[in-house]
């Protein structure tokens, strides 16, 4: 529920996330058919990848474990999503895997990360937006675009 609730908030914004000169791409750790369905029923999700391996997920850091799952704050989160209209689906990939958001340039220099402390701590798509806009900000300042 986390991750559709999740993918909803970053669709919403997309024309922001793009007016910052960024692109948005999600990353799951399922199957291939996992990712299939996924664009099945997030076709406006774009560009979506799949790391079953979870590599990139080990590369940023991103938590994992039962220590990431039981805590107050994922019940907090569990029942904003619900009255928000996401309902728990099949879990795909592994489901003591958190997930995160990053931001990196088109040469690959990550600009930005938060890591969730638990499920559904995802951050929202405005402070994202804000995120870009300060980032645009400071590449000015140095005399480039940020996203390039």
């Amino acid at each position: 529920m986390f991750c559709r609730e999740q993918v909803a908030r970053f669709v919403d914004a997309r024309t922001a996330i793009e007016a910052e000169g960024f692109q948005l791409s999600f990353i799951g750790n399922g199957t291939a058919d996992h990712l299939a369905a996924f664009l099945d029923q997030f076709p406006e999700a774009g560009q979506a990848f799949t790391d079953p391996s979870r590599a990139t997920y080990r590369a940023l850091d991103l938590r994992k474990g039962v220590g990431s799952l039981l805590s107050l704050g994922m019940v907090t989160n569990g029942l904003r999503a619900v009255r928000s209209g996401h309902k728990q689906g099949i879990t795909a990939g592994d489901p003591m895997q958190q997930g995160g958001l990053a931001v990196f340039s088109r040469q690959g220099t990550r600009l930005f990360l938060h890591r969730d402390a638990t499920a559904g701590d995802s951050m929202s798509a405005e402070l994202l937006v804000e995120i870009l806009q300060e980032i645009n900000a400071n590449a000015r300042q140095r005399g480039r675009r940020a996203s390039s």
